[in-house]
């Protein structure tokens, strides 16, 4: 048995989307789908003789207070810039702040909620921050956190082309009760049960043509 709509089946519907699907591709999208090739890609989409990927290593101290529902460490990002061009500053993922109360992601909450729904006392509280170019560069405490980001700043550009840098900071946050995506603390009879997801302050990566920002 079909459902019949206008004199077509949801089969013939489907069949004239899709005509229509790859029309549309290779008149509006044909521009962009260059099966030669660029100095950054191969054609078979492997990484090309201009490709490059910076690299960020972490060793992190963490510990958990139960009582408090606290989770507090110290991490210490060694950063390789494998770019073509010098870097002023690096930017790093904070989830965490997610689940504050000004967050962007708190007041786009609709009315009816959505999978998170839980506290808005948590974010991070970062401190002892440094930020330096190689093993003998100036220290550098400047940075910027806004909403889940931060823009880490260095004394001096870390060079291109493999120029290493190094940020550390300690950082805590309470872990919330009713969290998202693997994060958060459920109560059961024998105590708390906690898991954890993008805990940690980590480099952002970003995706352009040219290249990455790991």
């Amino acid at each position: 048995m079909f459902l019949i709509l206008g004199g077509l089946s949801f089969t013939g519907i489907n069949k004239v989307v899709a005509q229509e699907a790859r029309e549309n591709n290779q008149k509006d999208f044909g521009e962009f789908m260059d099966r030669k090739g660029s100095y950054f890609r191969a054609a078979s989409g492997k990484p090309g003789v201009g490709y490059w990927q910076n690299a960020a290593d972490y060793q992190i101290e963490v510990s958990l207070n139960d009582e408090n529902h606290v989770l507090s460490g110290k991490v210490t990002i060694s950063y390789t810039n494998n770019s073509p061009e010098a870097l002023d500053f690096v930017w790093l993922q904070m989830e965490q702040n997610r689940f504050t109360a000004d967050s962007r992601g708190t007041l786009t909450t609709p009315i009816q909620g959505n999978r998170y729904n839980g506290d808005t006392d948590g974010g991070y509280e970062v401190t002892n921050l440094t930020a330096k170019v190689g093993s003998k560069g100036a220290n550098s405490s400047k940075y910027l956190v806004n909403d889940t980001r931060m823009q880490v700043w260095f004394a001096e550009p870390i060079p291109a082309k493999g120029g290493k840098a190094t940020i550390s900071m300690n950082f805590s946050f309470k872990v919330p009760q009713e969290g998202m995506d693997r994060m958060g603390r459920l109560q059961v009879e024998d105590g708390w049960i906690y898991a954890f997801a993008q805990w940690y302050p980590k480099v952002a990566v970003f995706d352009d043509v040219e290249g990455w920002n790991v």
